[in-house]
């Protein structure tokens, strides 16, 4: 594990955040066994980054001043969520929602991801929340590991409605109760 501080993402933060997908991405592009659906450039974007900071959503792991990991909690749950049976019974406002979870390259296998998904249970704790959920695409197998190792709950598998030009279809959902 490395040294971590995690805090809420700043504007000056931006352009490093994005750099930071698009590490991602190109790793991702390179080695084909593993699939998120995300592609450099068209998701996750600079508008997401720059929305997400905007909003004060965006949470980066920082490692001796350098961005390592980043996520963004928050309460926008994706409409298709209804469609699923979800353990915990808690309205939308009592839920956290995790979005693009992303390590740098050279910093997996460092304990990054778990330090963010604890941050965010600290996190959602705080606002008073009862569950968190987030999905992954079902060929994120080495996501889907993490989460469970996490304690977090595979709760269904289906279409989660992505934009059709990803092909994406099949998605992994999982929900933690804080109760």
């Amino acid at each position: 594990m490395v040294n971590l501080t995690i805090r809420r993402a700043e504007i000056r933060q931006i352009d490093e955040i994005v750099e930071l997908f698009g590490a991602v991405c190109d790793a991702l592009a390179a080695a084909p066994a593993v699939s998120t659906g995300w592609r450099r450039g068209m998701y996750p974007t600079r508008e997401h980054v720059v929305a997400d900071v905007a909003d004060g959503t965006l949470f980066a792991a920082e490692s001796d001043c350098k961005i390592v990991g980043v996520a963004t909690f928050d309460g926008n749950i994706p409409e298709s969520y209804s469609d699923f049976a979800w353990r915990v019974d808690a309205a939308d406002g009592d839920v956290l929602t995790v979005h693009r979870l992303a390590v740098h390259p050279e910093f997996r296998g460092l304990s990054v991801a778990r330090a963010l998904l604890d941050h965010a249970e600290t996190h959602a704790r705080t606002l008073g929340k009862r569950a968190i959920r987030f999905d992954t695409y079902h060929k994120n197998v080495a996501a889907a590991m993490l989460y469970t190792s996490c304690g977090y709950t595979h709760v269904d598998t289906g279409d989660i409605r992505v934009d059709p030009t990803f092909g994406l279809f099949e998605f992994k959902l999982f929900e933690k109760s804080l109760d």
